[in-house]
């Protein structure tokens, strides 16, 4: 904070400088009339953004480290801890279950649902369910699609995951996929695409929603790992400790942390 105060009070004096010395240029006998030169107006105007982006390049800098630390810290989390196994695993279980509800004549959801999902699993990385949901969003998701493609095309070897990721198609085609119902060749080709398309469809909502869940954990995650930091950073380096004061310099901090890099570059540029 004590580089905000100088800050503040710099750009107070210069401000009062300007007005003292455009006032006083303006009365001047040697000035053309009452008004104010322009390039009187210019240089000041130049002196005052100059003081101003002295001090506030620092701190974007600061704030750009901020950021930097914060991603480190963050990626160091999702590589170390099982966040990600947890939050796929997670995401697919639920998905699983409320396809599950969907099955008609089928009492026993909760179980078929998870037969489905240790189905998915052997099919995706050989039963290593660690290894399967550590995967990052869009490597699962492809790993799920080729899974669920190959138990669409071949029904009557996986027919629970084919019954679950498929509750929601007609239930005429789903007969006829499973082979419960007699059909030619056309028709259950027909049958089949529809299912495919069924199933597909409902991943690829699901693959948006997840992607969407996990992007707005991200940022929860970088706002409070950036405002712990910054607390404890100002709440190290000075001596009288104010909890308001703190908490809105280290909230400030963690608003801009992310945007801090740009915020840099542009300042750089306007000071060329």
């Amino acid at each position: 904070m004590e580089f905000k105060i100088k800050f503040s009070r710099r750009a107070l004096r210069v401000a009062l400088g300007a007005l003292l010395y455009l006032d006083a240029y303006g009365q001047s006998p040697q000035s053309n009339g009452p008004g104010m030169d322009p390039n009187a107006v210019g240089d000041t105007l130049v002196a005052y953004f100059g003081a101003v982006s002295d001090h506030w390049l620092a701190y974007l800098m600061a704030l750009a480290t901020l950021s930097t630390l914060t991603m480190a810290l963050l990626e160091a989390i999702k590589s170390l801890t099982p966040v990600r196994r947890y939050f796929h695993g997670r995401v697919v279980k639920k998905w699983l279950e409320r396809q599950a509800t969907c099955v008609r004549e089928e009492p026993q959801a909760p179980i078929i649902a998870a037969e489905a999902e240790n189905t998915i699993i052997q099919m995706g990385a050989d039963g290593e369910r660690k290894a399967f949901f550590e995967m990052d969003g869009d490597a699962l998701f492809q790993q799920l699609t080729q899974v669920l493609q190959l138990a669409v095309d071949y029904p009557l070897n996986y027919p629970k995951v084919v019954t679950v990721v498929a509750s929601r198609a007609a239930a005429h085609d789903m007969q006829v996929v499973l082979g419960k119902t007699s059909a030619n060749e056309i028709e259950r080709s027909d049958a089949q695409r529809r299912v495919r398309q069924q199933v597909l469809q409902g991943l690829a909502a699901l693959q948006v929603q997840t992607a969407q869940t996990w992007k707005n954990g991200m940022r929860c995650a970088s706002f409070a790992v950036s405002f712990s930091i910054a607390y404890l950073a100002l709440w190290w380096g000075k001596g009288e400790k104010s909890l308001i004061e703190f908490a809105l310099v280290a909230l400030l901090s963690a608003l801009l942390a992310p945007v801090a890099r740009d915020l840099v570059i542009a300042v750089e540029k306007l000071r060329q």
